[in-house]
């Protein structure tokens, strides 16, 4: 995972459905050009969702805390 200037990108996601919306906020600050099925930002998507998951799961209390190193 490459490191990500977290302000630089809004990403939104919907559960249970497979489309959502990635926006470059340098480039695109008014939100105007959705990036989500953008090849070129596959990655880039791929990995803001797994933070968005890995934080999601630091805080929701219903969820068992992980016990690993992973």
């Amino acid at each position: 995972m490459k490191i990500l200037n977290l302000h630089e990108y809004h990403l939104t996601a919907y559960i249970g459905e497979s489309y959502g919306e990635l926006f470059d906020l340098e480039n695109d600050p008014c939100q105007l050009y959705n990036l989500w099925d953008s090849p070129e930002h596959r990655e880039t998507k791929r990995d803001l969702l797994v933070l968005l998951m890995k934080r999601f799961a630091e805080t929701d209390s219903t969820l068992p805390r992980k016990l690993g190193h992973a």
